[in-house]
């Protein structure tokens, strides 16, 4: 599967959240069942060198403990359960995992986590991980942090597509804001939050987080190349009554 430019995407945010917990194997799989092209994951590294598939920098929201994610090793992290906020059983997947769960079937906005400035380790892993699994075609890399963009497209060498992340929320650093980072990134996309995003001729965007047909519909009107969804299912099956236009897997 190739991420081509007649392509309208569609990505499941951290998978299908509304029957699974977040960012686990159950959650993509699911996106594969319900034919939902695309998945949007976040990635953390682990202190003993390990990528794992995890939206927060701590825990406590799904696990219920306030272990921090670099601060852990592997091991410790596979005995945590991540769906105790759903009252579910489930285990922090690796990035390899996760991978090999979709190659083939799905198409991957991997979003870095890393507020560090000068890095850890993190970007050349993940470069590495994603020719290991040969899905150099199918994967857009994204992050909030321009410097964590900037330091993959160095490691990539420019090989495949990169986002800067988005919005205008409270908490969001200004220097952040609509994009302004693009250019210290080297990002070839806009990935904004749907309610901050506004025309851009030069650069492609995918919006977040796009979730009923008003927010869908006026994205459309906006002219992005994709979406990111909690309601994966609920928003391929509206596109798919729009009609002509939505190429692809949809």
């Amino acid at each position: 599967m190739r991420i081509t430019p007649d392509h309208f995407l569609l990505f499941g945010h951290r998978g299908c959240p509304n029957e699974h917990p977040e960012n686990t194997l159950p959650s993509f799989q699911a996106c594969i069942d319900h034919h939902i092209p695309g998945v949007e994951l976040d990635v953390h590294l682990t202190r003993d060198g390990n990528l794992v598939v995890a939206h927060d920098f701590s825990l406590a929201r799904t696990a219920h403990t306030e272990l921090l994610i670099e601060e852990q090793d592997l091991s410790t992290l596979q005995k945590v359960n991540v769906g105790a906020y759903q009252d579910r059983q489930e285990r922090i997947p690796l990035l390899d995992e996760v991978l090999e769960l979709g190659k083939g079937k799905l198409y991957f906005d991997i979003e870095i986590k890393d507020n560090s400035l000068r890095g850890r380790g993190l970007e050349p892993l993940l470069w590495k991980a994603i020719q290991t699994h040969g899905m150099v075609d199918s994967v857009l890399v994204s992050s909030f942090n321009p410097l964590s963009v900037r330091r993959f497209n160095h490691a990539s060498k420019g090989k495949l597509d990169t986002a800067v992340i988005y919005s205008s929320e409270k908490g969001i650093p200004k220097i952040i804001r609509n994009g302004r980072c693009r250019h210290v990134a080297r990002a070839t996309y806009l990935k904004p939050d749907w309610r901050y995003a506004r025309p851009c001729h030069r650069y492609p965007m995918v919006a977040w987080t796009v979730d009923d047909r008003s927010s869908l519909q006026a994205m459309l009107s906006l002219g992005v190349r994709g979406i990111i969804s909690n309601d994966a299912p609920g928003i391929l099956q509206i596109l798919r009554e729009e009609g002509s236009g939505y190429r692809g897997n949809l």
